[in-house]
């Protein structure tokens, strides 16, 4: 910006560059604008084909169809226009109504019960088991 400044008035490019403490390469840059308006057009088509793909799949898919892109600009481009995997839906389970689906007939028959609090006769409290790992009985 001040290099720009003293271009303007009437300092030569390489003097205003010392002057600044830039060098003349940087002075010189033009930043190149890339039109995305194919790209983002091409990415919405693969996207609808496609709904359960990602960005970096997207991506694969765009490199083989000969067209030589960077992933970090699909994933920018992705992200711009809104674009994104729908989430799984966890499965609903199923509610008990409070009934014991299989009663244990014999020792070893079912292991699938677990409690998380009980209490004596005597109203003192038992320690918790809530994992299923299998155990022996004594």
């Amino acid at each position: 910006m001040g290099a720009r400044f003293l271009k303007e008035q009437a300092v030569s490019e390489r003097r205003a560059c010392i002057l600044t403490d830039l060098s003349r390469s940087t002075f010189q840059y033009e930043l190149k604008v890339k039109d995305d308006a194919e790209l983002a057009a091409r990415l919405k088509e693969l996207a609808a084909r496609h709904p359960r793909y990602g960005y970096r799949r997207m991506w694969a898919l765009l490199r083989r169809g000969a067209m030589p892109i960077n992933a970090k600009r699909v994933h920018r481009l992705w992200k711009k226009l809104g674009l994104h995997v729908p989430r799984h839906r966890k499965k609903k389970r199923c509610k008990s109504n409070g009934t014991v689906p299989c009663k244990a007939e014999h020792p070893n028959h079912v292991w699938t019960y677990d409690f998380i609090h009980d209490a004596c006769a005597n109203g003192r409290k038992l320690s918790s088991d809530n994992h299923s790992s299998r155990r022996r009985q004594l």
